[in-house]
């Protein structure tokens, strides 16, 4: 076993999973609902001990990896090129399934040894978004008696990650009666050394800026293309809207429904690099000449 293992495995054996009450109770429900014996066809006993495993393995697989980023991200950052970048591993991962409703969620860790307290605040807000999705889908699952249909989905990617920024994504996909995506971006300003909004990059007038520029885009869409269709009355920009940069420019991003239908997916509109220096606060100009995907 090499060092880097050695320090996941330690890590695994100190942070112990944890499983969601909801989960827990509805196990144990199920568990004690069971009968003692099954009796097959030829007359031979089942043992509740192996049905109960069955059974348990029916109603819930929740794996929950532990957090191992730490210990891994502390030995990884000594390599020369690891180091210079922002990791983000896969810290642990919850699956529920029992025929008509299933959840899955990847939930990353974030370590950067240069910008560590942005770090935490990115892996504190990113928890929180998870806990309050897979609590609302075992209300839900709790309200409708297990009856229906509906599941949840949580993955992420790195969009942004050098020298200069670190940008993550987290997707969250729910489906019940109807099904919605939405995002949410998180970013380090590795320059300054800490954590970004929109907000902290364009003050009002900037923001007012930007929400001009997306209503002339939407507009010269619509009449260049009549499948396109926007609601350019909904667009409002707020210090914590979604974004990210993309070779010197920003891209600002709006989740389903929120400015256009539901077919028009997730759209996305480009402040070209131009601008965005004309119109972001002081100390910010030179960061859209370094960083990009």
């Amino acid at each position: 076993m090499n060092r880097f293992d050695d320090d996941i495995r330690k890590a695994a054996l100190r942070d112990a999973p944890t499983v969601p009450e909801r989960v827990h109770r509805r196990t144990i429900e199920t568990l004690e609902a069971l009968p003692d014996r099954v009796t097959f066809r030829k007359g031979r006993p089942m043992l509740r001990t192996w049905i109960s495993a069955a059974a348990c393995a029916a109603v819930m697989l929740l794996a929950v990896m532990p957090n191992v980023s730490t210990a891994y991200a502390a030995a990884a950052s000594e390599l020369p090129v690891i180091g210079r970048l922002v990791e983000v591993l896969n810290v642990r991962r919850y699956f529920y399934g029992d025929g008509n409703h299933e959840l899955e969620a990847e939930v990353p860790g974030v370590s950067d040894s240069r910008n560590q307290e942005a770090a935490e605040l990115i892996n504190s807000s990113v928890d929180q978004l998870v806990e309050t999705v897979v609590d609302r889908f075992f209300a839900d699952l709790e309200i409708s008696a297990g009856n229906g249909y509906g599941s949840v989905k949580i993955d992420y990617d790195t969009v942004v990650n050098n020298d200069s920024w670190f940008t993550l994504r987290i997707r969250v996909s729910e489906t019940a009666a109807s099904g919605s995506t939405y995002d949410k971006y998180y970013h380090i300003d590795r320059v300054n050394g800490r954590y970004i909004t929109l907000g902290d990059i364009f003050d009002e007038e900037g923001l007012i800026g930007i929400e001009k520029l997306i209503i002339d885009s939407m507009e010269k869409q619509m009449l260049e293309d009549e499948s396109k269709a926007y609601w350019p009355e909904y667009v409002c920009l707020t210090g914590d809207a979604n974004f990210y940069p993309s070779d010197g420019a920003i891209v600002i991003c709006f989740d389903e429904y929120i400015v256009s239908p539901g077919y028009m997916g997730m759209p996305t509109f480009t402040v070209p690099q131009e601008m965005c220096i004309e119109l972001a606060n002081e100390g910010f100009e030179m960061l859209f000449e370094e960083t990009g995907e």
